[in-house]
């Protein structure tokens, strides 16, 4: 699906060009969860993928309430892009081809000697997918900083 109405251009282009990224999930009693995301992504009128673990904290936030923000900056280093998305766990197809990929993005001098086996089943793999619903711009002020385990960020309670 194409969700080019949803990005106008500098959100588009700043998605493009942010290594990171900061994906917020919902817990059973509607805690947000936040953690910095390697973007491989380069569209976001595409769906949106990361590959993960099913034993996770995010897979089971995702398991319990598709509803999913995806945080980036944008030009301005006072400004953030909020996606809103919606996400959902891909099928075993799409998590064998996505997961060699992904190895070989960070791991390119293994392609002569490859030995991952994209027949065999690997039920800790997954590819979370998110379809974006809606795009905004949030100011610094609307953003709170977290510094736990590692850095990230999380909008302001409404």
């Amino acid at each position: 699906m194409d969700y080019s109405q949803i990005f106008g251009k500098d959100a588009f282009e700043c998605f493009k060009n942010a290594k990171v990224v900061y994906m917020i999930t919902y817990g059973k009693n509607g805690e947000i969860h936040s953690r910095p995301m390697t973007n491989f992504n380069d569209n976001p009128n595409n769906e949106i993928w990361f590959p993960s673990y099913r034993n996770t904290q995010k897979v089971k936030d995702i398991e319990n309430s598709p509803k999913t923000l995806i945080l980036y900056p944008g030009k301005d280093k006072d400004k953030f892009y909020e996606i809103v998305g919606e996400a959902q766990l891909a099928d075993k197809r799409e998590v064998d081809d996505k997961w060699v990929w992904w190895y070989l993005y960070w791991h390119p001098e293994m392609k002569e000697y490859f030995w991952f086996d994209k027949t065999s089943n690997h039920p800790e793999r997954v590819i979370i997918d998110i379809k974006p619903k809606k795009v905004k711009i949030l100011d610094k002020k609307d953003i709170a900083w977290v510094d736990d385990t590692y850095s990230t960020l999380i909008p302001k309670k409404e």
